[in-house]
């Protein structure tokens, strides 16, 4: 599916594609080789983390992942899903504009919609629950940057 033309555009604008895989980079998985992943999470300890950040979530047991709850701008609809597995966090923004879903990939398929279908970034790899915060804040600062100006787009 072909990325929206606006939403290219918020995410060009804060710069997604350097702060992204400076993330990535940074919670690498030769930072943190296999043995030293965190596999087995603690949901409670989770969501005190996403509270803590100043959201407020709840996990999807069904689909195993971590939901933050809707917030609407206008006539937008944003969320967050937050899907820790195999001891790697990936994330997923949602937008819907009047019912229609405009954005619901992981942040890791991003770069190829905005570089090239080969351009992969990595997801950010995990160790204990202070990684599970800091790129839950860093992720979050992009998220919050990302709506800001995708509503200051669509405004014009």
């Amino acid at each position: 599916m072909e990325m929206d033309v606006n939403v290219k555009k918020a995410l060009e604008n804060i710069n997604f594609i350097d702060r992204y895989k400076s993330v990535s980079e940074k919670y690498s998985a030769e930072r943190t080789l296999s043995d030293n992943r965190l596999r087995y999470i603690d949901g409670g300890e989770v969501i005190k983390i996403i509270n803590e950040c100043g959201y407020d979530a709840l996990f999807d047991k069904e689909e195993k992942f971590f939901k933050i709850n809707d917030e609407s701008i206008n006539e937008y609809i944003f969320r967050v899903h937050i899907i820790i597995k195999d001891g790697m966090i990936d994330l997923v923004w949602v937008l819907k504009e009047n019912d229609d879903l405009i954005l619901g990939s992981p942040l890791s398929a991003y770069s190829r919609s905005l570089i090239d279908v080969s351009y992969r970034i990595k997801k950010p790899v995990i160790s204990d629950y202070n990684d599970i915060e800091d790129i839950l804040k860093l992720t979050f600062n992009m998220y919050e940057d990302f709506k800001k100006e995708y509503v200051k787009i669509r405004s014009y």
